[in-house]
């Protein structure tokens, strides 16, 4: 029986498994397992395969010695930046290519990548429906809602808001002229208004639209306007005007400015002064330019016209000449230090380069820690009392220099607490530093009021707004929602303590170091634009989750404060004092962030409009608390950047957005829909536009410098181009926020 069973032939078994590639193994020519392998491609053969690995093998040898090609670590792929909701499913997990995670029927390369796509699709389909929880086109049990949403409706910015910053901290930065727009950039805010946007990109389009024509003569007059502004020969120092007036601006700069930004050490500054006017030949240059610039900041106090606006610009081109003159080495002296922070004031004030100012600050603050401003005093031996409180005054004006300008650049703030350990400054007055070695300071109360208690006060919420800068504007950083109310709790706290320590100064307005109106104003200002940096970016998510209503009620509350503070809607001027007005007059007239801070306040004021239409004509509500209010302040901000024109400001597409939101909220109380919104913001936009041309052109022949016949060509004919200027260079970017 046994001889009828013939044997079943074995299979011989290799001791070790082929490693090589086939073609390598006919050649008998060394392979490095690459696929395709190196061999194959210097003999340009395009069959590079392997041959199956047999079950049974180890998987430590499989592992190991897979070709490289398709091991774990050599393949990249962009599903790694895919939000995965099982966390457990690692790159390494997904990617691995052992024979447990293989199909048991066979062993083949291809079944590896059939195994890589399934984990692909796997991760995809797991996006996807966590974005579909998170979608308010979505319903409680899963199913898509059969609402229908409208291009550029609100849902449809809740959605890209999603869609682009992937979490309630996700990035929301921008690229537009070829500049980088960080998260808490003013820019990005634009997309809380896709209707107006969509019509921007609609007329950029269309380059011969009325709208697009406009803004191209506007574009080509303001630049001639700058033109004549850049003096044409720069000697330092340049005239000075007659004391009188020069009193008066010094002083308008001592009672405001410096009043929050410890610089100078007042009576140092006042002596030298009067030494200028007893001899002005003899002055020094440095300190010309010093007080040039403090006049130039001076300037916008002046009056409600500017008039003196020319005069201070030339003095800050005059102040870069003196900066830039070869020497830089023997300006890194506390001078210099100080002549480069009312630089950085004079520039806002006087609207030279505001914008750019984030670069400056960097600069000023490595010419900081050159000089060791870093660096407490008590490391110095013998440095007297005046230098010690200077240079910690000094710096804690610098750093807070720095954390306002990376605000409004969208930029990092480069520096850590770990980096300097320079103490707050004192709370003495100027007059109690004496300049010897021997002197101790005097005790003073910290509920006392000195020319230094307000920096003081502003001061100690440093590391908190830090925080929020570094949070808000990192890169690599994804700013959970329980973060953001972790740094929302505790801004809220620093500016509770901020106005208890105020109620504890003195009372007496207009005594030195008291506590006025543009000293609270300011300090307002500083601190709760940081609330907008922290929640603008979950301000879209708000309406389809209410998770996120906090941080809409925190921007609306914020915005609300910070109309109230800019004088927006107008308040009569008995209810004004002096103090008061001055910060009014620094909001109508400066730029960066005097300008910026409260065009983000308008918006959200907008969006908080738009955004109750739409809850009344889903929900059926007519009466809402509060809306004549902000209709009122929009009102106010419409005229409040006409203003900013007439007094010198040549961008006038800040006053077209105001108006055309305006103008939409307009149209829809008044019942239109669809088209009709749409046709009545261009009609309106068109017009703001033409306004605008007319008070540049007002402005242009109010202007003097070099190159007189520049803005007489444009005479009163609108439809005259004086430059040609390329349309996309007018409105680029505008699909970079829509899309």
């Amino acid at each position: 029986m046994a001889d009828l069973v013939s044997p079943i032939p074995r299979e011989k078994m290799r001791r070790r498994p082929a490693l090589a590639c086939e073609s390598c193994r006919q050649r008998k020519v060394r392979c490095d397992r690459n696929l395709p392998c190196s061999t194959c491609i210097k003999s340009r053969s395009d069959a590079c395969t392997y041959v199956p690995l047999r079950t049974g093998i180890s998987p430590a040898l499989s592992g190991a010695r897979q070709p490289r090609a398709l091991q774990p670590n050599s393949t990249r792929s962009n599903a790694d930046s895919v939000p995965r909701r099982d966390h457990s499913l690692t790159p390494s997990s997904a990617y691995s290519t052992r024979p447990a995670a293989i199909s048991s029927a066979t062993n083949l390369p291809v079944d590896i990548l059939v195994d890589r796509v399934k984990d692909l699709e796997l991760q995809l389909s797991q996006a996807r429906d966590q974005l579909a929880a998170n979608s308010p086109a979505s319903s409680a049990n899963g199913q898509e809602s059969s609402t229908v949403r409208t291009p550029g409706s609100l849902d449809d910015l809740a959605s890209q808001d999603t869609q682009i910053n992937g979490g309630a901290g996700g990035d929301t930065s921008s690229i537009h002229k070829a500049r980088f727009f960080g998260p808490s950039h003013w820019m990005n805010d634009a997309g809380l208004l896709p209707t107006l946007l969509k019509l921007m990109y609609t007329a950029e389009l269309k380059k011969e639209s009325p709208l697009t024509t406009g803004l191209e003569k506007c574009k080509a007059l303001a630049r001639a306007i700058k033109a004549r502004r850049v003096p044409a020969f720069l000697t330092v120092p340049s005239s000075v005007p007659h004391r009188a007036l020069a009193n008066e601006l010094v002083q308008n700069y001592l009672g405001t400015f410096e009043t929050v930004y410890r610089v100078l050490h007042v009576p140092s500054f006042k002596a030298e002064y009067e030494r200028y006017w007893e001899n002005p030949a003899a002055a020094n240059k440095g300190f010309v330019v010093l007080m040039q610039l403090s006049m130039a900041v001076g300037t916008c106090f002046h009056d409600d016209v500017t008039e003196l606006r020319p005069m201070a610009m030339r003095w800050v081109y005059e102040a870069h000449v003196w900066l830039g003159s070869p020497g830089e080495k023997s300006r890194l002296t506390m001078h210099g230090l100080q002549t480069l922070c009312l630089l950085h004031f004079a520039q806002q004030s006087v609207a030279i380069g505001g914008d750019l100012t984030w670069v400056g600050a960097g600069s000023l603050l490595r010419r900081a820690m050159y000089c060791g401003l870093h660096a407490d005093p008590r490391h110095m031996a013998g440095m007297s009392l005046l230098r010690a409180e200077m240079r910690r005054r000094l710096w804690a004006t610098i750093m807070e220099i720095n954390l306002q300008s990376c605000i409004d650049a969208g930029g990092p703030p480069l520096i850590a607490l770990q980096d300097f350990d320079t103490a707050p400054p004192a709370n003495l007055d100027d007059e109690d530093l004496i300049d010897d070695g021997t002197s101790t300071p005097p005790t003073r109360a910290a509920n006392r009021s000195t020319q230094v208690s307000t920096q003081i006060a502003i001061y100690q919420s440093f590391p908190v707004r830090l925080a929020i800068a570094k949070a808000v504007n990192n890169i690599h950083h994804y700013q959970s929602y329980d973060e953001i109310f972790r740094l929302s709790s505790a801004l809220t706290a620093a500016c509770h303590g901020l106005q208890q320590h105020f109620s504890l100064l003195a009372k007496d307005y207009g005594a030195a170091g008291g506590v006025t109106g543009f000293q609270r104003r300011m300090s307002t200002m500083m601190l709760h634009r940081f609330f907008l940096a922290l929640h603008l970016p979950s301000i879209g998510r708000s309406l389809q989750s209410p998770a996120y209503c906090f941080s809409r009620k925190v921007c609306i509350d914020t915005a609300l404060r910070l109309a109230s503070i800019a004088n927006l809607p107008p308040q009569t001027p008995a209810t004004l004092s002096p103090s008061d007005g001055d910060f009014v007059r620094l909001v109508d007239s400066a730029v960066g962030p005097y300008g910026t801070v409260f065009f983000q306040a308008t918006i959200i004021l907008g969006f908080e409009l738009l955004a109750r239409k739409e809850e009344q004509r889903e929900q059926g509500v007519t009466m809402v608390l509060g809306e004549s209010e902000l209709h009122a302040i929009l009102d106010a901000s419409l005229e409040w950047s006409k203003r900013k024109i007439r007094k010198g400001r040549t961008n006038i597409k800040g006053h077209m957005c105001i108006g055309s939101l305006v103008a939409q909220i307009n149209a829809i109380d008044a019942g239109l829909e669809g088209l009709q919104v749409e046709d009545a913001i261009r009609s309106r936009a068109s017009e703001l536009v033409r306004q605008s041309y007319d008070l540049l052109k007002e402005l242009a022949s109010k202007t003097t410098g070099r190159d007189a016949d520049e803005t007489r060509r444009f005479g009163l004919d609108f439809e005259y181009d004086a430059f040609e200027v390329d349309p996309m260079d007018l409105m680029q970017g505008w699909e970079d926020m829509s899309s």
